[in-house]
C-alpha cells in the first residue's frame, strides 16, 4: 500500500448544520459549495478531485480516496461505486440504491439507524497525473461532465 497524504481546502464544514436549520424553517437562501482536493503520493502521482454537493462533498471525496488507496481501484471504478453519507444533523444514514445487502440493512435498522435510500448524490470529477507524465481523468456518470485530455 502506498503512503499518501492529502489536503482539503473548503469552507463547507460550517454550513452543514445551518443548511438543515434553513430547510426546517423554510428559509430560502441559495448556498453553493464546491471542493477541490489534491492528493499526492511519494512516487510522484497527483490526483485532483472536484466535487459539488454541499454537505455530501466530504463523504463523496473521502469514499473515492479510500477506494483508490485502500482498495486499489482505478479512478473510474473508485468514482462509480455507490456511496453513503451520514452527518450529525439530521441523524439519518443516506445510502445510494443497491448499495447495501438486505441483511446489512436489517442489522443497521436493528441497531437504531434511520436509513434513507437515495437514487444518487455527490458527483466527482478527477484527473490523475502519473509519474511518467501521462494523465487519466474521469467524470462521474451521476453528473453531466466529460473527461477530455489533450
Amino acid at each position: 500500500m502506498k503512503k499518501m497524504t492529502g489536503a482539503t481546502f473548503s469552507s463547507i464544514c460550517f454550513h452543514f448544520y445551518f443548511s438543515e436549520i434553513r430547510k426546517e424553517k423554510n428559509i430560502r437562501t441559495r448556498t453553493s459549495t464546491r471542493n477541490d482536493t489534491d492528493l499526492s503520493d511519494m512516487y510522484g502521482s497527483k490526483t485532483v478531485f472536484v466535487s459539488p454537493g454541499g454537505g455530501k462533498i466530504i463523504s463523496s471525496v473521502l469514499e473515492t480516496i479510500v477506494n483508490i488507496i485502500d482498495y486499489g481501484f482505478v479512478l473510474r471504478t473508485a468514482i462509480e461505486l455507490p456511496r453513503f453519507h451520514h452527518q450529525w444533523y439530521p441523524d439519518v444514514l443516506q445510502v445510494e440504491e443497491n448499495m447495501m445487502l438486505k441483511m446489512n440493512y436489517r442489522e443497521l435498522k436493528n441497531m437504531g439507524y434511520d436509513i434513507k435510500q437515495v437514487p444518487e448524490f455527490g458527483r466527482i470529477d478527477a484527473i490523475m497525473f502519473l509519474p511518467n507524465g501521462s494523465m487519466t481523468g474521469y467524470s462521474d456518470s451521476r453528473g453531466y461532465g466529460k473527461a477530455i485530455g489533450y
